[in-house]
Formats: C-alpha cells, structure tokens, sequence
C-alpha cells in the first residue's frame, strides 16, 4: 500500500496511470483497503480529482481509474461520507452534468452521488444543490441499462431523503418532465431484457411515487378553501352529466 500510494503521485503520467489501474483492483481487499486509508489515501484521490485537469495525456483514463478505487475503497465502510468537500461534490456533478462524458467515468459518478445522498443528510442537501432532476433525465434517454439503472438509482435517492415539501416538488417535476414515458419508452420498451437491478430500482421509483399519491388522498379538505371546493363540485358536475347521458340515449332511440 505504501509503495502504491507513492507511485500514484509519480510525476511520470504513464507511470501514475499504471499506479491507479493497480489501486483500482487492490481496493476491492478491505485489507489493503485499510492500510491505503491509514495512509490518507482518500484525501490523495479526492484531491487529485479535484486538481485534475483535462488536458493532461490519458486524463479519462486515470480519472476511470481513480474514481473506481475511490468507489470501492469507501464500500468497505472505513471511511464517514461527511468528511467531503463541497469542491469534490461540484467535481463529481460536473462530471454527471456534462453531455459527453465517457460512461465509466459517469458510471462511477452516479454510484458515488448515490452513496452521498444515502449516507449523509448534509451531503444530500450539497448535492441536491448541484444535480437537478432535468440533468439527470437525459441519461435514461441512452442505451446504457447500467448508466439507467445508477440514473433511477440517483433519483430514487434524492426523492427518499427529500422533506416532505421537497418531495413534493419534485414529483410535480418528474410529473413535468414525463419521467414515466421516458422509462417506458427508452427502459422499458427497450430492445432488452431489464436485469435485477433496474427491476428493483423502477420498484422502488414506483413505490416512493404510489406513497406521495396516498399522502395527498388521505389528507382532509380544507373547507375553507374555495379552489378545492371548485374543483369537488366540478368533479360532481362532470360525474352526473356522465351519468345522465346513457338514460338521455336511450330516451330517444325508444
């Protein structure tokens, strides 16, 4: 682990990127894991996406790399996701929010997003404030089921730690954004089988969704508000024409 995490900051970019293809591999072990950590390897890897820079000879690759150890180092649970800059946050959304990205590099982007969002209450406020429902929808328009299944994956995250008015401002933005056709068209109706994860992850959009509709049927009306009592008497309106009708019919055909 030492030798690694000093061949990582090599000034030699083929020798760095060699580095961190290894660290990527070797992080699965929570035993190498926790001896890399004790070295303040997390620090090292979020600073040097942080840094990174674009320009730079084989930059996607090492940034692959990078954000796959970092992934798999912070699985192992060793580390607390609040210790996070906001500047490794903006980083990692920058790289959801772009249009063309490479898909490992996005893949690992939304896992990370996720996790945050999952494990932290003040990191999903730090990324709610960066990622927007509108700039994650594109993603499921692609033909990637596992870019699609992190997508959802993201959503659904957001929408579980969302306060209550927050989630209802985002289901009238799912609502807006035809989320639901869009699923149905470039997920569902794909020319594909739909694995176990993508499975669980629309159960779960479905059932936070079907919870939000049950709040709103079980709350009381407000008698005092004549918006609702508009809309109960339009309601009843259209019900009885409707229900006239037929007997109207079948008046005047005899």
């Amino acid at each position: 682990a030492q030798q690694l995490h000093e061949r990582i900051q090599s000034s030699s970019m083929d020798a760095k990127l060699e580095a961190l293809k290894d660290l990527a591999s070797l992080s699965r072990d929570v035993t190498f894991a926790q001896e890399f950590i004790n070295l303040d390897g997390i620090s090292l890897l979020t600073q040097m996406v942080e840094s990174g820079t674009e320009i730079l000879t084989n930059f996607g690759d090492m940034l692959s790399f990078t954000l796959t150890a970092f992934v798999e180092l912070m699985d192992h649970g060793i580390v607390s996701w609040d210790t996070f800059s906001v500047a490794f946050i903006k980083k990692i959304a920058s790289f959801v929010n772009k249009s063309a990205i490479d898909i490992s590099i996005l893949q690992r982007s939304l896992a990370i997003l996720e996790s945050m969002v999952l494990n932290s209450h003040d990191l999903y406020q730090k990324v709610a404030q960066e990622i927007t429902i509108g700039q994650l929808i594109p993603h499921l328009q692609g033909t990637d089921q596992e870019i699609q299944t992190y997508t959802i994956a993201v959503i659904n995250a957001l929408f579980l730690k969302a306060p209550d008015e927050r989630r209802q401002e985002m289901a009238n933005i799912l609502a807006q954004k035809q989320l639901r056709s869009i699923i149905l068209t470039h997920v569902i109706r794909a020319q594909r089988a739909i694995n176990n994860e993508m499975a669980h992850q629309l159960y779960v959009l479905q059932v936070l969704t079907f919870n939000l509709l049950e709040d709103r049927m079980m709350t009381k009306m407000d008698p005092q508000d004549q918006a609702q009592r508009d809309i109960i008497f339009e309601l009843r309106r259209i019900a009885f024409d409707a229900e006239s009708e037929p007997n109207n019919n079948s008046g005047s055909m005899e």
